[in-house]
């Protein structure tokens, strides 16, 4: 035993690499059977025995191991757990939350008891559709509906989902740290509640809380490489204790006193940004800096970030696949690796430095999302002193009570998302530019290399980022937005038309950023439901609107309600097409067929359109049912894209009249039995050819010269021709 503490390598290099043992450890135990853990586990023996040089690194290998597969087994469990199905009234304790879910609130709970029954449940999901004041370690009595279905919240394994119609808090949590957390977090939202987007972004900045930040805000950040600042992190972190020590710096402290109250803090703090990757990966390098002095046993930057991936992992297997936890430790890597700047002015080198440094260690997790943002380095050296002045004067204001002090943060804030806003659709960097630029770095050292570099790098990054240039012929993409609609048309021009935008409040905007798209001519929202209208409200904001079409249904709310509102004030276009309006864009004709009148159902009223290039066509549906189905005369069309996700709403005679060769079907995860099997079995019975978004992925059609060619992201069958 005395022979294996010796062998535990205590310096910077030995944590890093037991922290790299660990995860592989673990990643390797939540994905390797049984039958593999015991392989892995017999080959750790036979290496102990051969070289016990090796002990060490075997047992943190085999340690990672089972930390794994005990996650993984308990994760199975969960997902097998008997829940009750229906209307149920039961006590809950809850763990985590609240995270936005649409326009509801959804938290992770223990149940406690079921009726009049102790029950000690797996964790379920619960979901308020309201605002309400649950906290964590709260205890609630909650009634509402029950689904037993199996899913992941921030990564949290849950056996089903609650509907609340109603509850009761029967008592908060005893635990001080808890009620002190949620205090502070209660602290800061109420100071940054209402007043614009500043606010809301300022509570982004401090407790890393973004439910109140507009998801096109987001996005435009996460696109212009920013997103990181509303990712809790080292700064906030340091920020915080910084505040911390200035508040109890009249009491004469002590090192040690003043490095257990920093212990103290950091565990507030966690709980008051609900302990997301970033906030435990910053907290346990303080902590362990901390713990240090108190033991006076200094320990590096480098050792801390080993030691707290260590520990992370082995207690939350699960964050060893997590994007998150794996891009804060990475960019917290290259943050440390940057060189120190001998040039001047020192602030403005060493922030180029640092976030060169972050931006090229996350890089290769980046590219796993598809691009890298070229102009992150210089958004990062215009937003960073924003929101170190804007964190700093935020924190002061809200430990103060100062509403002037919170407006100036949330006014610096707002210079933040102009940032990012002006930044946002600029060139993105992929795999190949990215090998380019790397490459072009190592070989610049010679001088002679230096000009087939340049032209080396120059090709990379054109080739290398996604193309801006309008398809050769006309093009049709039904996205996979999930359960619901979002289509896009490209012309050769570089026109664009864009019909629905689905539920995802940036699935539209991504895809239309994706593409490089500079603005949209035509945005057709076919009718009132949030799963066709969500995604088109980002866009009026993001990108010029030449005109908008809708059905006019008299009951404009939510989504659709704030859609109408946005395009007025945008100055757009606006109007209801009458049945027999054509609309020529580019190459598209776009002519009206539906609706025909006033109908009560908010399905039937969708604007239905048949799109034209030449003698091909796409007739698109939006949700109309059976009621505006029977009045409509079925309109030839070569491709169909069927009403309503596929429900049983729609008349299977009808859509066989269409006589399509294909048929879309945009749908996606759902409890309503979507798509029907009687519509796919008339459609098959048909001819036709049936695709579905939640199997293929985007459908893409393009109207070419010999024909109307299709493609899609996943295909089962051995090959994809096209069709004439």
């Amino acid at each position: 035993m005395k022979t294996f503490w010796r062998s535990i390598p205590f310096t910077s290099r030995g944590m890093l690499l037991a922290a790299v043992v660990t995860w592989i450890g673990v990643g390797s135990g939540r994905i390797l059977p049984a039958g593999g853990m015991l392989l892995a586990a017999a080959v750790a023996a036979s290496v102990v025995l051969a070289r016990r040089k090796l002990t060490f690194w075997v047992v943190v290998l085999l340690v990672g191991l089972a930390s794994g597969f005990a996650s993984q087994a308990r994760d199975h469990a969960v997902g097998q757990a008997w829940v009750p199905d229906g209307p149920i009234s039961m006590e809950v304790g809850v763990l985590a939350g609240p995270y936005p879910f649409g326009d509801a609130h959804r938290y992770v709970v223990r149940p406690g008891s079921l009726g009049t029954s102790v029950w000690r449940g797996p964790p379920v999901a619960v979901v308020f559709e309201s605002t309400t004041d649950a906290r964590v370690g709260d205890v609630l009595m909650v009634h509402g509906s029950m689904r037993p279905e199996p899913t992941h919240v921030r990564g949290r394994p849950v056996s089903g989902t609650l509907q609340v119609d109603d509850y009761v808090r029967t008592r908060e949590s005893s635990n001080p740290f808890i009620r002190v957390g949620n205090a502070v977090r209660a602290r800061v939202m109420d100071a940054t509640a209402g007043g614009g987007p500043g606010r809301s972004l300022v509570a982004g900045f401090l407790i890393g809380d973004t439910g109140g930040v507009a998801a096109a805000d987001i996005e435009a950040m996460r696109q212009a490489g920013l997103s990181h600042f509303v990712a809790v992190s080292g700064s906030n972190v340091a920020l915080f204790l910084a505040g911390w020590w200035m508040v109890t710096l009249p009491l004469s402290l002590n090192s040690r006193l003043r490095a257990w109250l920093g212990l103290a803090a950091l565990g507030v703090f966690v709980i008051a940004t609900r302990w997301e990757p970033s906030v435990v990966r910053a907290s346990g390098m303080a902590a362990l800096v901390l713990a240090g002095r108190l033991v006076t046993w200094p320990v590096d930057r480098w050792m801390a970030l080993g030691i707290t991936v260590v520990c992370v992992l082995l207690v939350s297997p699960e964050l060893s696949g997590a994007l998150g936890f794996q891009l804060s430790v990475a960019a917290t890597a290259g943050v440390m690796a940057s060189p120190r700047p001998d040039r001047r002015p020192v602030w403005l080198w060493s922030t180029l430095y640092v976030t060169l440094g972050a931006q090229l260690a996350v890089a290769p997790l980046l590219l796993r999302l598809g691009t890298i943002p070229l102009l992150a380095p210089v958004a990062n050296l215009l937003a960073a002193p924003l929101v170190t002045l804007s964190t700093t004067i935020a924190m002061v204001g809200v430990l103060i009570g100062s509403e002037f002090l919170v407006g100036v943060a949330a006014w610096l804030a707002d210079r933040v998302l102009g940032v990012a806003w002006a930044v946002f659709g600029g060139p993105q960097l992929t795999s190949l530019g990215l090998v380019a630029v790397l490459a072009g770095g190592l070989a610049m050292r010679s001088v002679r290399m230096r000009p087939l570099v340049v032209a080396v790098v120059v090709v990379g990054l054109t080739l290398g980022r996604p193309s801006g240039r309008s398809p050769r012929h006309p093009t049709v993409v039904f996205v996979d937005v999930g359960q619901g609609d979002s289509t896009i048309l490209l012309g050769p021009g570089g026109e664009v038309v864009l019909i629905d935008g689905g539920p995802d409040p940036v699935g539209a905007l991504r895809e239309l950023s994706s593409r490089s798209v500079t603005s949209v001519d035509l945005m057709i929202v076919s009718h009132l439901h949030a799963d066709h209208v969500t995604g088109l409200v980002p866009v009026i904001s993001a990108f010029p609107v030449g005109s908008l079409w809708h059905s006019g249904h008299p009951n404009a709310v939510g989504p659709y309600e704030e859609l109408l509102e946005e395009a007025a004030a945008f100055g757009i276009q606006i109007r209801v097409p009458p049945v027999g309006t054509v609309e020529h864009i580019g190459p598209f004709s776009l002519e009206v067929i539906a609706p025909l009148r006033r109908y009560k159902n908010p399905n039937d009223q969708s604007l239905v359109v048949k799109v034209s290039v030449g003698e091909r066509s796409v007739l698109f549906t939006g949700d109309v049912e059976i009621v505006a189905q029977s009045e409509l005369q079925p309109v030839n069309a070569d491709v169909l894209k069927v009403p309503h996700q596929g429900a049983a709403t729609s008349d299977p005679d009808w859509l066989v009249a269409i006589g399509s060769k294909v048929a879309i079907i945009p749908v996606g995860n759902n409890a309503y039995g979507h798509p029907s099997t009687d519509i796919i079995a008339a459609l098959d019975s048909a001819g036709t050819e049936v695709l579905r978004t939640d199997l293929n992925g985007d459908i893409t059609l393009t109207f070419a010269q010999h024909g109307l060619e299709w493609d899609v992201d996943r295909c089962d069958e051995p090959g994809c021709p096209p069709f004439d």
